[in-house]
């Protein structure tokens, strides 16, 4: 271990047990918040203050400065494909979609698309009424200036309402 770094007692357990000793020229270490267990970053400046910012993580943290949770609902005509929710990407950003949901009046077919270039999608049915695309894994990234798309589907003789949420952070 590097000298200053400090040692914990060997009572410690659970995974606290330091393995590595950041050089002088690293700003930042990764934690993990005992409760939870999330994923925690702990970052200094160039004055040494101390920050602890929220790193992605599989248990729901989000790991974005700006989160975005975009919502909308159309009335969809018959075996039409039809928009239901559109976000450009803003200027100098990059999107990182991390999840979709879809759902409506009916079943139907639900696609995410960048640029008109078809990324994901799914479908809901009488059993499973709603279409929750999880991206967290591999998110889909979009561009500053992209357009993100979600369009819906349907085979009930009558229009109906499709409503989705586009989940996921810029930065």
């Amino acid at each position: 271990m590097a000298s200053g770094y400090p040692k914990y007692p060997d009572d410690v357990a659970g995974g606290d047990e330091p393995t590595f000793s950041p050089a002088k020229s690293q700003n930042s270490l990764l934690a993990a918040e005992r409760a939870s267990q999330k994923t925690k970053r702990l970052e200094t400046d160039g004055q040494n203050n101390l920050y602890v910012n929220l790193a992605q993580d599989s248990t729901g943290g989000t790991g974005f400065a700006n989160t975005v949770n975009s919502y909308s609902e159309t009335l969809v005509p018959f075996a039409t494909v039809t928009t239901i929710l559109t976000y450009t990407v803003p200027a100098l950003q990059t999107l990182h979609v991390t999840e979709v949901i879809g759902w409506g009046d009916t079943s139907g077919e639900f696609l995410i698309k960048v640029n008109g270039l078809t990324k994901g999608g799914g479908r809901s049915t009488a059993a499973d009424p709603n279409f929750l695309g999880d991206y967290r894994g591999a998110p889909i990234v979009a561009m500053a200036g992209d357009v993100v798309t979600i369009t819906a589907e349907h085979y009930n003789p009558s229009a109906k309402t499709m409503k989705a949420n586009l989940l996921g952070g810029i930065s």
